[in-house]
């Protein structure tokens, strides 16, 4: 029986790693499936700018104040009538948590939107969401070592970055910290509202 390879049966550029990846399922690639499977992996890098898939997540609708719970879209009725705090849960490798938007941010009041992480807990040096502070040049702001909280100041207007159907995402995959990534309004008309990373 002939070789499958016939005349091609020694080849001199060919290399098997150890500890490399011989297959990856992109379509399948995500927060919880590619955790630190082993060294030759850095998910701090690599995952950092990924959004989450929302498959097998749980949706539950919350009101004011609350802790979200982990692997969970939680659905928030935050119109800007009063400031509302948010702790996020603990920060374990996999976890995912979801902020959905259910309604507009144009309450004349303009209370304000805190996420907070848990003691000891921080957002990734380096994380960034779109804000619209026109004091810079690039409208997004960035996080610094030690930040564990995460800031929207609304503007009593119909024109808020973050209105309805806009979504932010945390996701962990180093314990003790937290990605951001957002999918905010994407129109020109919403250009009030902004996002603000700090310690406290």
């Amino acid at each position: 029986m002939a070789s499958p390879i016939a005349g091609n049966e020694s080849f001199t550029n060919v290399e098997n790693l150890v500890g490399t990846l011989n297959l990856v399922d992109v379509a399948s690639l995500t927060a919880n499936t590619v955790v630190a499977e082993n060294a030759t992996i850095d998910t701090q890098n690599l995952l950092s700018d990924l959004k989450p898939t929302l498959e097998g997540l749980a949706v539950a609708a919350v009101t004011g104040s609350v802790t979200y719970a982990a692997n969970t879209i939680s659905v928030s009725d935050y119109d800007g009538s009063a400031t509302v705090a948010i702790l996020l849960p603990a920060a374990t490798a996999g976890t995912v948590v979801v902020h959905y938007q259910s309604v507009d941010t144009n309450n004349a009041t303009a209370g304000t939107l805190t996420f907070s992480c848990a003691t000891n807990e921080v957002f990734a040096t380096g994380s960034n969401i779109l804000t619209t502070d026109t004091s810079t040049v690039v409208p997004a702001t960035s996080s610094v070592a030690g930040n564990n909280t995460l800031q929207f100041a609304p503007a009593g207007a119909a024109t808020n970055i973050l209105t309805v159907g806009c979504m932010i995402y945390f996701t962990c995959t180093q314990a003790g910290t937290w990605h951001v990534d957002a999918d905010l309004s994407g129109t020109h008309a919403q250009v009030t509202g902004t996002f603000a990373f700090s310690t406290v």
